[in-house]
């Protein structure tokens, strides 16, 4: 699990869409905290950061920072078999991070052995007063499903999923 990182620069221009996505990146690891090199870049930046854990022992990002500056819980959605917490997803977001190239760090409350994700995803053209809507979550063990949600026109719908598999893919 360790070590596969994916980042890319996206230049995504949407008509009639004030949003442009400045940049992503993922990163897998196994333990209690990872440290990733993140760009930022752009005016009215908006960072959104996902951590996704096959979470047999519990975890919970005790605290994400990006430059030193903490990132803000949004919120978590998680799926239980009723004893163990199998899969949880963690949200966090902060509003104006400094540009350039900086350290995101993520601590977690106890290790994950069978892995997790982190995804960032920096936006630029956001409102600087209110930058996301409402978070809308669902846990299900279903091979199929879905999840509505309420969005306007010039709204961006930010879309997560994590999947715990004990099978061959």
């Amino acid at each position: 699990v360790d070590g596969r990182t994916d980042s890319q620069v996206l230049s995504i221009t949407v008509d009639d869409m004030a949003v442009s996505i400045a940049g992503q990146q993922t990163n897998a690891f196994s333990g209690s905290s990872v440290t990733l090199s993140h760009e930022t870049s752009g005016d009215n930046r908006f960072m959104l950061v996902t951590v996704a854990m096959a979470n047999h022992g519990n975890a919970i990002v005790n605290n994400l920072t990006y430059n030193s500056t903490s990132l803000s819980f949004i919120d978590a959605s998680v799926y239980s078999d009723g004893a163990t917490n199998e899969v949880r997803i963690e949200t966090w977001s902060l509003l104006a991070p400094v540009l350039g190239t900086h350290d995101l760090i993520v601590n977690l409350s106890a290790p994950v052995t069978d892995g997790a994700i982190v995804g960032i995803l920096n936006f630029a053209s956001v409102d600087p007063v209110d930058p996301y809507g409402d978070f809308v979550s669902q846990g299900s063990s279903s091979s199929t499903s879905s999840l509505n949600t309420n969005s306007s026109n010039d709204d961006m719908v930010f879309s997560a999923i994590a999947v715990e598999y004990h099978g061959d893919y």
